[in-house]
């Protein structure tokens, strides 16, 4: 294989498994200690928007070892008076530190969160996210689209010089 399509293949490779790579945890919205836990949220995807969201919460004690054993409760309300109670659990985060909740945000603008966490102790935790506006599918499909346009394009040049250098010859 030449060096110009091991490097096409692993532009392409490397295209296909962002997501995967993208895929847990996200952006730490707050981090915060709250007797007697420590907490930590991420959301996902980054920049937040508007569509399907990941909401996710690492618990630890003031050791810092993982609090497992746990009930989270999510709250959300929108500036137009959406509320929103996704469920959280272990079972739907792919990292299992942590406990997630996997929604879809209607729409965008300043969200309200309360988070109530139930074990040992009770928690209470209110913060603020700011949701953009949805992305449109046409970008993601786009690149979609035009990734294998490109690669068929790069071929055909490929063999066009190829074609003109035994010309040459």
């Amino acid at each position: 294989m030449s060096p110009v399509c091991k490097s096409i293949a692993a532009i392409a490779l490397l295209l296909a498994v962002a997501n995967i790579v993208l895929a847990d945890g996200g952006k730490v919205q707050l981090r915060r200690e709250v007797a007697p836990y420590q907490v930590t949220i991420f959301t996902s995807p980054t920049p937040l928007r508007a569509g399907p969201v990941d909401l996710s919460i690492l618990v630890q004690d003031a050791a810092g070892n993982v609090v497992n054993d746990i009930q989270i409760d999510f709250r959300l309300k929108s500036e137009s008076g959406v509320i929103l109670t996704p469920p959280a659990s272990q079972a739907t985060s792919t990292n299992k530190l942590l406990q997630s909740a996997k929604f879809i945000l209607p729409e965008k603008g300043a969200w309200q969160v309360q988070t109530t966490i139930t074990g040992k102790a009770t928690a209470d935790i209110d913060f603020e996210i700011i949701a953009a506006e949805a992305r449109s599918d046409w970008g993601t499909a786009g690149w979609m689209l035009l990734l294998p346009m490109a690669i068929v394009a790069l071929f055909v040049m490929r063999e066009r010089l190829v074609q003109r250098q035994r010309s040459e010859e």
